[in-house]
């Protein structure tokens, strides 16, 4: 579930990636804190360096 966030969503083009909010409530998460939190512990590392290292943001 974690790994769909790095996707993006089809309405959006990818230089262009939705907030964490829309994101993990769109893959059932209640709040971006457990997305972040959730990500972080699977990952290693959080959504926004991970993207930055993706050369995204």
């Amino acid at each position: 579930m974690v790994l769909d966030l790095l996707r993006p969503l089809p309405a959006l083009p990818a230089e262009a990636p939705a907030p964490v909010d829309g994101r993990a409530r769109a893959v059932g998460y209640a709040t971006a804190g457990a997305f972040h939190t959730a990500f972080r512990r699977t990952l290693g590392t959080t959504p926004s360096r991970c993207l930055r290292e993706r050369g995204i943001r």
